[in-house]
């Protein structure tokens, strides 16, 4: 309150049978006295939000003295339990930046951030994914995973498993890997946007990063696979001479067993 507000009130917590449940709140300010009901931290939490957006700065000095909270009865709960953001974090995304963008989120009570990582993660298992001049530090993620507990916000990770395998921009011809790393083209396609599927060490090199990337978001209860932007794919000429459909689908459910046994 003190952070939102600048002013220390009197608090008194009285336990009460009427509470509302999950992440659900209710606010009754009236006079001097206002009252927030939530049955977990997270409620009060969204009603603190809730409050900061309504408040109103006075109007009778030239400097900020206090805030105004009009007299209102609020119930609300969330309509979604997952309420998500996805940030790419791009060789030019500064980590002050992404902080920002999960204290907006925070404010604006959403409750899951995915980041998407353009070759910008620093792997220790195949460092030849990561752009080594634009990577984050393990010390930043870290940092940042915490932030986000801190204020109720869980961190998600993204990489590509099927699709966009560059790790970069297919418009600007940039190539995470192959462009200082031509050795490792077996790995994908011939266009070199798509992972090769056919090629079984594909599926270890991708396996090692997905749990790399896992662990340092402190094993989260989602994982976004990407899969998007799939184009070029099945023109190897493995791809091309499989049953493709059934190629994806193993694809895709391995990775699914792999995240799900974590």
């Amino acid at each position: 309150f003190k952070r939102y507000f600048g002013a220390d009130p009197v608090v008194s917590v009285i336990q009460k049978s009427d509470m509302p449940t999950g992440d659900a709140y209710k606010i009754r300010a009236s006079g001097s006295t206002l009252t927030i009901s939530a049955a977990y931290f997270t409620g009060i939490r969204y009603a603190f939000s809730t409050l900061r957006q309504l408040a109103e700065a006075n109007n009778e000095t030239e400097i900020l003295v206090y805030y105004r909270i009009p007299e209102t009865e609020i119930e609300d709960a969330p309509a979604m339990s997952f309420r998500g953001l996805h940030l790419c974090w791009f060789p030019e995304t500064e980590t002050i930046q992404i902080e920002q963008y999960l204290r907006w989120a925070a404010y604006y009570k959403f409750n899951y951030v995915i980041i998407e990582f353009w070759g910008t993660f620093p792997f220790i298992s195949h460092p030849v994914l990561s752009w080594q001049e634009y990577k984050a530090s393990p010390k930043d993620i870290r940092r940042l995973v915490d932030i986000g507990k801190e204020l109720g916000i869980t961190l998600v990770p993204q990489l590509n498993i099927f699709g966009h395998a560059s790790g970069s921009r297919g418009g600007s011809g940039k190539h995470t890997i192959l462009d200082l790393h031509p050795e490792y083209q077996p790995l994908f396609e011939p266009d070199g946007w798509v992972w090769c599927l056919s090629n079984p060490a594909t599926r270890k090199v991708i396996s090692d990063i997905v749990l790399e990337t896992l662990e340092a978001f402190d094993n989260p209860p989602y994982y976004h696979i990407g899969a998007d932007e799939a184009w070029g794919a099945a023109e190897c000429s493995s791809c091309r001479h499989s049953d493709y459909e059934a190629l994806v689908l193993d694809h895709l459910n391995f990775f699914h067993k792999l995240l799900a046994e974590k």
